[in-house]
């Protein structure tokens, strides 16, 4: 009994370990992968000049659309890979895996080459004859690596599938540092292109290494199997394309946005839209991956009918850390501008505070965002991501007649995900009265007061702007202390 109580507690502690150790790899790519974007953003603009770095940012927009060319086969087989192992099932593994395979292939690879007219006309109406040439020499490796891609996603949902995120985020890891370094040897010769190459080599890498351990581990016999299960196929495409209706609308929300202030307001602004939404994303990025324990919990506490109780709790401690991640990156807004511009642009750092508010709300219902999957509330989540393309496209529309105010272009995603934030949380008052209570807090009207005093006070030098938001930064700090005290924290803690 003894020996049996002894190695229950060693395989608990084992799990325990397991999970500590692919949570811990996740948050380090998220961090890994925010400063290779950065330090690839200062890069680009110190080289070539921050109208490169808008021709990147289109880039980068038309590359997400590219991503609805996988069609979440890939995500079909995180979905499933558990259920076949609990069910002793694994050789049913090597025919899912063929079956992604092959229709990456069949389906994919052509839906990657058709994508790639729309994405030159979608350039072409933005950009003039010297920059569209820059960006059609780019985008030509990049669809090349967003196919690569597409086949590593294979791989990289076996990792997930057999929880081995570790070791995908290594692989990972690995392929931002060839795409960092391949940046710095390739720009001097190559220019904006030389971007593009490594990216591709980023890809080719990720590619290979995690098909060298698939085979080296013996998870799966043959990797580059190439057959049709229909089996197969019917399972990981209806999963897929459940999951890929949301994806296709989180997808066209950034190139809608970056099309409308490039075509009014030019590449510069564009780049400022970039880096402050890449700021305060990796940001969000770090919670989001935190966040993702919360589905499961969702559904045992659904259960036992504690839901209520346990959202209350997790909203609580969800709105302490969001509002606390908006203050950082507030205060190192003036920081940011000379890391990535080597010097103070006011409209950049208005333009960070703008999109920090969007995402700060869309970050403070996370947990309702969790809370809907884990109480089967789907729907409600395509609506949030409709809201947010809707609110883009009519602000825009409105905006256009009047270009000149600059900062309301910055304001338009802003407002779109606050009002999705707001959709989000009304959607669930009947199930969870608690839902919009973050809207009356203190800590969420002191942040709206703080933003809005940053973009309204007037300064222009980088040290009257470290001023203002460390003298904010500091009166937050005093709020949380004086009125929440030390064991505001033990009570949001998780537990």
């Amino acid at each position: 009994m003894i020996k049996s109580i002894t190695a229950l507690k060693s395989v608990f502690k084992n799990s325990i370990l397991k999970i500590s150790k692919n949570v811990i790899w996740l948050l380090g790519l998220n961090i890994f992968i925010a400063g290779s974007q950065f330090s690839a953003y200062a890069i680009i603009s110190r080289n070539l000049g921050k109208e490169y770095l808008g021709v990147w940012a289109l880039v980068i927009a038309t590359t997400t659309i590219g991503q609805i060319s996988s069609f979440g086969f890939s995500s079909g087989l995180i979905r499933y890979i558990p259920e076949l192992l609990v069910n002793n099932r694994k050789s049913e593994l090597s025919k899912m895996v063929s079956t992604v395979n092959f229709s990456n292939l069949i389906i994919s690879l052509p839906a990657l080459f058709i994508l790639f007219f729309p994405a030159k006309m979608y350039a072409q109406h933005l950009l003039n004859t010297s920059y569209y040439l820059v960006f059609e020499q780019s985008i030509v490796w990049v669809m090349i690596g967003m196919f690569i891609n597409n086949l590593f996603s294979v791989y990289s949902a076996i990792f997930d599938g057999f929880q081995m995120f570790y070791t995908r985020c290594i692989i990972q890891i690995s392929g931002w540092f060839i795409f960092l370094i391949g940046i710095i040897i390739l720009i001097p010769t190559f220019g904006l292109q030389g971007v593009a190459i490594s990216f591709l080599l980023q890809s080719i890498w990720q590619y290979f290494t995690a098909v060298i351990i698939l085979i080296k581990q013996r998870i799966i016999k043959n990797p580059f199997s190439i057959y049709f299960d229909k089996k197969s196929f019917k399972l990981i495409s209806s999963f897929g394309i459940k999951s890929q209706s949301i994806s296709i609308l989180v997808i066209f929300f950034d190139p809608v946005i970056k099309y409308f202030i490039t075509k009014n307001l030019g590449l510069t602004a564009t780049a400022n839209f970039e880096l402050s939404n890449k700021i305060v994303l990796q940001v969000r990025n770090l919670l989001a991956s935190a966040n993702q324990v919360l589905i499961p919990k969702f559904v045992l506490h659904r259960k036992t009918n504690t839901h209520q109780l346990y959202f209350e709790k997790m909203l609580k401690r969800n709105l302490f850390i969001s509002i606390s991640l908006g203050v950082f990156i507030c205060f190192i807004s003036p920081l940011m501008n000379l890391f990535l511009l080597n010097r103070f642009d006011k409209d950049l750092m208005i333009c960070i505070v703008l999109i920090n508010f969007g995402w700060v709300c869309n970050m403070i219902t996370s947990v309702h965002y969790n809370a809907s999957i884990g109480l089967d509330k789907l729907n409600k989540l395509i609506i949030v991501h409709l809201i947010y393309a809707v609110t883009a496209i009519v602000g825009y529309l409105i905006l256009q007649q009047f270009s000149h105010l600059k900062t309301l272009f910055y304001f338009v995603p802003a407002l779109s995900l606050f009002l999705g934030s707001l959709y989000n949380s009304f959607s669930l008052s009947k199930v969870l009265p608690s839902s919009t209570s973050w809207l009356k807090s203190d800590l969420f009207l002191f942040f709206i007061l703080m933003s809005i005093a940053i973009i309204l006070i007037p300064f222009s030098s980088i040290t009257k702007a470290i001023l203002i938001v460390s003298l904010f930064s500091i009166i937050y700090c005093i709020i949380i202390w004086v009125k929440y005290g030390k064991d505001y924290f033990k009570r949001i803690s998780i537990r």
